[in-house]
């Protein structure tokens, strides 16, 4: 519910960036909850994950910024 309410704010381009991170959230959530263990690929996976949603934010500021100048 909190997501949908503040889809608005953040704007439809980086809601679907940030829902790229979820896998990472249910993972951490998992083992702090449920002390699940972490396997490599799953790290190897949240460092990908979060990886590519920072270059995507980056291109996207990036790109407004040149946009207004």
């Amino acid at each position: 519910m909190a997501w949908n309410r503040e889809m608005p704010k953040v704007g439809a381009a980086n809601t679907a960036l940030l829902m790229n991170l979820e896998p990472f959230v249910a993972m951490s959530g998992s083992a702090l909850i449920l002390g699940t263990d972490i396997l490599s690929t799953e790290v190897i996976g949240a460092i990908l994950i979060i990886s590519g949603v920072t270059l995507s934010i980056r291109r996207v500021r990036r790109n407004k910024q040149l946009l207004h100048d």
